[in-house]
Protein backbone atom coordinates (compact mmCIF):
# COMPACT_ATOMS: atom_id res chain seq x y z
CA UNK A 1 0.00 0.00 0.00
CA UNK A 2 1.34 3.07 -1.25
CA UNK A 3 2.97 5.10 2.19
CA UNK A 4 3.40 2.23 4.38
CA UNK A 5 6.23 2.95 6.57
CA UNK A 6 8.37 0.39 9.50
CA UNK A 7 10.55 1.37 11.40
CA UNK A 8 14.38 2.72 10.50
CA UNK A 9 17.34 1.44 12.26
CA UNK A 10 20.93 0.73 11.50
CA UNK A 11 19.93 -2.40 9.32
CA UNK A 12 16.67 -0.22 8.03
CA UNK A 13 18.01 3.15 7.32
CA UNK A 14 15.37 5.22 5.53
CA UNK A 15 16.10 7.23 2.16
CA UNK A 16 15.41 11.18 2.04
CA UNK A 17 16.32 12.97 -1.35
CA UNK A 18 15.14 16.13 -2.05
CA UNK A 19 14.79 17.73 -5.35
CA UNK A 20 15.11 21.45 -5.38
CA UNK A 21 14.06 23.32 -8.77
CA UNK A 22 17.07 26.07 -9.63
CA UNK A 23 15.26 27.81 -12.09
CA UNK A 24 15.18 31.87 -12.39
CA UNK A 25 12.22 32.45 -11.18
CA UNK A 26 13.20 31.01 -7.34
CA UNK A 27 15.19 34.05 -7.69
CA UNK A 28 11.99 36.23 -6.73
CA UNK A 29 10.56 36.90 -3.40
CA UNK A 30 8.51 34.53 -1.42
CA UNK A 31 4.86 35.02 -0.22
CA UNK A 32 4.97 38.44 -1.21
CA UNK A 33 7.86 39.04 1.12
CA UNK A 34 11.53 40.44 -0.85
CA UNK A 35 13.14 36.94 0.44
CA UNK A 36 13.90 34.84 -2.41
CA UNK A 37 12.07 31.82 -2.89
CA UNK A 38 15.26 30.04 -3.57
CA UNK A 39 16.92 31.37 0.05
CA UNK A 40 13.74 29.72 1.97
CA UNK A 41 13.82 26.91 0.06
CA UNK A 42 17.54 26.28 1.00
CA UNK A 43 16.83 27.04 4.66
CA UNK A 44 14.29 24.85 5.13
CA UNK A 45 16.47 21.92 3.48
CA UNK A 46 19.40 22.52 6.07
CA UNK A 47 16.62 22.79 9.13
CA UNK A 48 15.40 19.26 7.85
CA UNK A 49 19.02 17.78 7.29
CA UNK A 50 19.86 19.25 11.11
CA UNK A 51 16.45 17.59 12.29
CA UNK A 52 17.52 14.20 11.11
CA UNK A 53 20.41 14.46 13.06
CA UNK A 54 19.16 15.08 16.10
CA UNK A 55 16.55 12.64 15.92
CA UNK A 56 19.56 9.53 15.43
CA UNK A 57 21.59 10.95 18.17
CA UNK A 58 21.53 10.26 21.52
CA UNK A 59 23.32 13.23 23.70
CA UNK A 60 26.30 14.55 22.04
CA UNK A 61 26.92 11.17 20.27
CA UNK A 62 27.55 10.46 16.62
CA UNK A 63 23.95 9.88 15.14
CA UNK A 64 23.33 6.38 14.07
CA UNK A 65 22.98 5.52 10.12
CA UNK A 66 19.30 5.29 10.24
CA UNK A 67 18.92 7.76 7.03
CA UNK A 68 20.87 8.35 3.72
CA UNK A 69 20.15 12.21 2.43
CA UNK A 70 20.52 13.67 -0.86
CA UNK A 71 19.87 16.36 -2.76
CA UNK A 72 19.30 17.24 -6.78
CA UNK A 73 19.10 20.29 -8.09
CA UNK A 74 17.33 21.01 -11.80
CA UNK A 75 17.42 23.99 -14.07
CA UNK A 76 18.24 24.58 -17.88
CA UNK A 77 20.91 26.07 -20.05
CA UNK A 78 20.70 28.98 -22.24
CA UNK A 79 19.50 26.37 -24.60
CA UNK A 80 16.98 25.17 -22.67
CA UNK A 81 18.59 21.97 -22.13
CA UNK A 82 18.18 20.12 -18.78
CA UNK A 83 20.64 20.37 -16.24
CA UNK A 84 19.79 18.19 -13.16
CA UNK A 85 22.92 17.22 -10.70
CA UNK A 86 23.31 16.66 -6.85
CA UNK A 87 23.33 19.89 -5.13
CA UNK A 88 25.04 19.06 -1.48
CA UNK A 89 28.36 20.99 -1.24
CA UNK A 90 31.41 20.60 0.78
CA UNK A 91 33.51 16.97 0.53
CA UNK A 92 29.63 15.79 -0.25
CA UNK A 93 29.73 17.27 -3.70
CA UNK A 94 28.88 15.11 -6.75
CA UNK A 95 27.10 12.54 -3.84
CA UNK A 96 24.02 11.61 -5.22
CA UNK A 97 22.88 10.15 -1.26
CA UNK A 98 24.91 10.37 2.00
CA UNK A 99 24.86 8.90 5.06
CA UNK A 100 23.91 10.97 8.22
CA UNK A 101 26.53 10.35 10.44
CA UNK A 102 28.81 11.59 7.54
CA UNK A 103 26.63 14.72 7.17
CA UNK A 104 27.09 15.52 10.70
CA UNK A 105 30.91 15.17 10.84
CA UNK A 106 31.01 17.74 7.55
CA UNK A 107 29.01 20.40 7.21
CA UNK A 108 29.96 22.57 4.63
CA UNK A 109 29.55 26.11 7.14
CA UNK A 110 28.25 26.46 10.65
CA UNK A 111 26.81 30.30 10.40
CA UNK A 112 25.91 32.44 13.11
CA UNK A 113 22.34 33.26 12.66
CA UNK A 114 19.68 35.79 14.63
CA UNK A 115 16.39 34.38 15.90
CA UNK A 116 14.12 36.50 17.49
CA UNK A 117 12.31 34.94 20.59
CA UNK A 118 9.50 36.01 22.82
CA UNK A 119 9.80 36.13 26.46
CA UNK A 120 8.00 38.31 29.40
CA UNK A 121 9.89 40.87 30.81
CA UNK A 122 9.76 42.06 34.40
CA UNK A 123 6.14 43.48 33.89
CA UNK A 124 4.36 40.30 32.07
CA UNK A 125 4.36 41.67 28.55
CA UNK A 126 5.45 39.72 26.17
CA UNK A 127 9.08 40.97 24.45
CA UNK A 128 10.73 40.35 21.42
CA UNK A 129 14.75 39.45 22.39
CA UNK A 130 16.98 38.37 19.24
CA UNK A 131 19.43 35.86 20.17
CA UNK A 132 22.37 34.20 17.93
CA UNK A 133 21.93 30.48 16.79
CA UNK A 134 24.56 28.18 14.83
CA UNK A 135 22.89 26.82 11.64
CA UNK A 136 25.02 24.55 9.84
CA UNK A 137 24.51 24.21 6.40
CA UNK A 138 24.57 21.48 3.77
CA UNK A 139 23.12 23.04 0.80
CA UNK A 140 23.51 26.37 -0.87
CA UNK A 141 21.22 27.23 -4.18
CA UNK A 142 23.61 28.49 -6.91
CA UNK A 143 24.06 32.20 -8.18
CA UNK A 144 21.43 33.54 -10.00
CA UNK A 145 23.43 33.80 -13.25
CA UNK A 146 23.84 29.88 -13.44
CA UNK A 147 20.07 28.96 -13.36
CA UNK A 148 17.07 29.15 -16.65
CA UNK A 149 14.78 27.30 -16.67
CA UNK A 150 13.34 24.46 -14.30
CA UNK A 151 12.51 20.58 -15.88
CA UNK A 152 11.30 18.97 -12.83
CA UNK A 153 10.39 15.70 -15.13
CA UNK A 154 13.64 15.35 -15.52
CA UNK A 155 15.25 15.95 -11.93
CA UNK A 156 12.29 12.91 -11.00
CA UNK A 157 13.79 11.01 -14.02
CA UNK A 158 17.51 11.15 -13.02
CA UNK A 159 16.22 10.17 -9.15
CA UNK A 160 14.42 7.37 -10.34
CA UNK A 161 17.71 4.92 -11.04
CA UNK A 162 19.37 6.19 -7.76
CA UNK A 163 16.48 5.42 -5.81
CA UNK A 164 16.22 1.77 -7.45
CA UNK A 165 19.66 1.16 -7.20
CA UNK A 166 19.06 2.02 -2.96
CA UNK A 167 16.25 -0.19 -2.96
CA UNK A 168 17.96 -3.17 -4.09
CA UNK A 169 20.31 -2.76 -1.63
CA UNK A 170 17.65 -2.12 1.12
CA UNK A 171 14.45 -4.24 0.44
CA UNK A 172 13.63 -4.24 3.96
CA UNK A 173 13.56 -0.39 4.90
CA UNK A 174 11.04 1.69 4.67
CA UNK A 175 10.14 3.13 1.31
CA UNK A 176 11.77 6.27 0.50
CA UNK A 177 10.86 9.35 0.70
CA UNK A 178 11.20 12.53 -2.35
CA UNK A 179 10.80 15.85 -1.39
CA UNK A 180 9.86 18.32 -4.25
CA UNK A 181 10.60 22.05 -4.00
CA UNK A 182 9.23 24.28 -6.35
CA UNK A 183 7.46 27.01 -7.79
CA UNK A 184 6.65 25.28 -10.66
CA UNK A 185 3.37 25.49 -12.66
CA UNK A 186 3.24 21.79 -13.88
CA UNK A 187 1.81 21.90 -17.26
CA UNK A 188 3.41 19.22 -19.09
CA UNK A 189 2.21 15.57 -19.01
CA UNK A 190 6.03 14.50 -18.54
CA UNK A 191 5.79 15.36 -15.06
CA UNK A 192 2.72 13.64 -14.22
CA UNK A 193 4.67 10.53 -16.00
CA UNK A 194 7.66 10.90 -14.15
CA UNK A 195 6.01 11.29 -10.69
CA UNK A 196 3.96 7.93 -11.46
CA UNK A 197 7.26 6.10 -12.38
CA UNK A 198 8.84 7.23 -8.91
CA UNK A 199 5.60 6.39 -6.84
CA UNK A 200 5.86 2.65 -8.28
CA UNK A 201 9.20 1.71 -6.86
CA UNK A 202 9.06 0.30 -3.28
CA UNK A 203 10.27 -1.68 -0.63
CA UNK A 204 9.49 -4.76 0.86
CA UNK A 205 7.18 -2.25 3.39
CA UNK A 206 5.27 -0.27 0.75
CA UNK A 207 5.64 2.20 -2.06
CA UNK A 208 7.79 5.59 -2.46
CA UNK A 209 6.43 8.29 -0.63
CA UNK A 210 6.34 11.48 -2.98
CA UNK A 211 5.59 15.11 -1.26
CA UNK A 212 5.60 18.50 -2.84
CA UNK A 213 6.21 21.25 -1.27
CA UNK A 214 5.16 23.93 -3.76
CA UNK A 215 6.57 27.89 -2.95
CA UNK A 216 4.80 31.30 -5.21
CA UNK A 217 5.61 34.82 -5.24
CA UNK A 218 1.42 35.71 -3.78
CA UNK A 219 0.27 36.16 -0.67
CA UNK A 220 -2.05 33.80 -0.97
CA UNK A 221 -3.70 31.57 1.11
CA UNK A 222 -1.57 28.48 1.63
CA UNK A 223 -3.30 24.81 0.78
CA UNK A 224 -1.45 22.63 3.35
CA UNK A 225 -2.85 18.92 3.23
CA UNK A 226 -5.36 19.47 1.09
CA UNK A 227 -8.33 16.18 0.95
CA UNK A 228 -10.14 17.33 -1.84
CA UNK A 229 -8.65 18.18 -5.19
CA UNK A 230 -12.23 19.96 -6.25
CA UNK A 231 -11.14 22.62 -3.24
CA UNK A 232 -8.51 23.26 -4.86
CA UNK A 233 -7.52 27.12 -6.72
CA UNK A 234 -6.83 26.11 -9.93
CA UNK A 235 -5.21 23.41 -12.44
CA UNK A 236 -1.47 23.53 -11.35
CA UNK A 237 -2.77 23.12 -7.94
CA UNK A 238 -4.67 19.98 -8.78
CA UNK A 239 -1.93 18.32 -10.64
CA UNK A 240 0.31 18.65 -7.53
CA UNK A 241 -2.59 16.53 -5.68
CA UNK A 242 -2.69 13.88 -8.23
CA UNK A 243 1.21 13.50 -8.31
CA UNK A 244 1.79 13.59 -3.92
CA UNK A 245 1.17 10.39 -1.57
CA UNK A 246 -1.81 9.81 1.02
CA UNK A 247 -0.56 11.11 4.14
CA UNK A 248 0.31 8.27 6.61
CA UNK A 249 -1.85 7.59 9.19
CA UNK A 250 1.27 7.84 11.51
CA UNK A 251 1.65 11.99 10.70
CA UNK A 252 -2.22 13.03 11.44
CA UNK A 253 -1.41 13.42 15.29
CA UNK A 254 2.10 14.78 14.90
CA UNK A 255 0.08 17.38 12.38
CA UNK A 256 -2.70 18.16 14.72
CA UNK A 257 -0.22 19.44 17.26
CA UNK A 258 1.06 21.94 14.72
CA UNK A 259 -1.92 23.45 14.16
CA UNK A 260 -2.40 21.10 10.54
CA UNK A 261 -5.13 19.77 10.64
CA UNK A 262 -6.03 16.63 8.47
CA UNK A 263 -8.73 14.69 6.79
CA UNK A 264 -9.06 11.21 5.44
CA UNK A 265 -7.70 11.40 1.70
CA UNK A 266 -5.00 14.06 2.86
CA UNK A 267 -2.03 14.75 0.52
CA UNK A 268 1.33 15.05 1.06
CA UNK A 269 1.92 18.74 0.04
CA UNK A 270 1.58 22.56 0.32
CA UNK A 271 0.50 24.52 -2.15
CA UNK A 272 1.21 28.53 -2.32
CA UNK A 273 3.69 27.87 0.58
CA UNK A 274 5.17 30.76 2.28
CA UNK A 275 8.46 29.93 4.44
CA UNK A 276 6.98 29.60 7.57
CA UNK A 277 3.96 27.18 5.72
CA UNK A 278 6.69 25.49 4.06
CA UNK A 279 9.02 24.57 7.06
CA UNK A 280 5.64 23.49 8.71
CA UNK A 281 4.92 21.24 6.07
CA UNK A 282 8.89 19.49 6.28
CA UNK A 283 9.40 19.20 9.65
CA UNK A 284 6.19 17.80 10.03
CA UNK A 285 6.61 15.08 7.37
CA UNK A 286 10.44 14.51 6.96
CA UNK A 287 11.84 13.16 10.80
CA UNK A 288 8.38 11.36 11.35
CA UNK A 289 7.31 10.04 8.48
CA UNK A 290 8.89 6.47 9.77
CA UNK A 291 8.79 5.24 13.21
CA UNK A 292 12.28 4.57 15.46
CA UNK A 293 13.38 2.02 17.91
CA UNK A 294 12.98 3.36 21.49
CA UNK A 295 15.43 4.79 23.06
CA UNK A 296 15.87 7.14 19.88
CA UNK A 297 16.58 11.36 20.26
CA UNK A 298 14.21 13.04 18.85
CA UNK A 299 13.45 16.20 16.03
CA UNK A 300 13.99 19.68 18.26
CA UNK A 301 10.58 21.43 18.12
CA UNK A 302 9.43 23.28 15.63
CA UNK A 303 11.10 26.82 14.88
CA UNK A 304 9.38 29.05 12.75
CA UNK A 305 11.81 31.27 11.37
Amino acid sequence: MEGDVTSVSKARPGCVLFLIDHSRSMMDGIGGSPRPKAEAVATAVNKLIEDLILRCRSGDARPEHWFDVGCIGYTTDMSNRPVVAPALGGPHAGKELVPLPELSDHPVEVETRKRREFKKDGKGRMVGVDTEVKFPVWYRSPPRDKVYGGPMYSAMDFARPILQKWIESHRDSPPPLVVSLTDAEPNDMRIDRAAAALRELATKSGRLVLMHGHVSDRRNECFLFPDEEKDLPDDYAKSFFRMSSPMPDVLRPIAEKWDAPTALGSRLMAYDADGVSLLKLLRIVVPNVWSSPSGSGRAAPLELD
